[in-house]
């Protein structure tokens, strides 16, 4: 939940990087031929809940990169 995300554009074609991604990464997109903009800041924020396939208990986590938001099971 806390990895750096991404938004790919259709339409301008252009693909839009949330900081954290390494240089490597961003080289290799560009020379895929992408339109790459790294942007300041993140703009979401994540919560998501897993069931443990053994178990069947439900597992919560949150984006860490933000001191709101929480995952909750019932």
């Amino acid at each position: 939940m806390d990895a750096p995300r991404f938004h790919h554009q259709y339409q301008p074609d252009k693909l839009d990087l949330e900081p954290g991604f390494s240089a490597e990464t961003i080289a290799a997109l560009r020379a895929q031929g992408y339109t790459v903009n790294v942007r300041d800041g993140h703009w979401s924020n994540g919560e998501c809940i897993a069931i443990d396939p053994k178990t069947g208990d439900m597992l919560g986590g949150q984006d860490h990169r933000s001191a709101y938001g929480k995952a909750a099971g019932y």
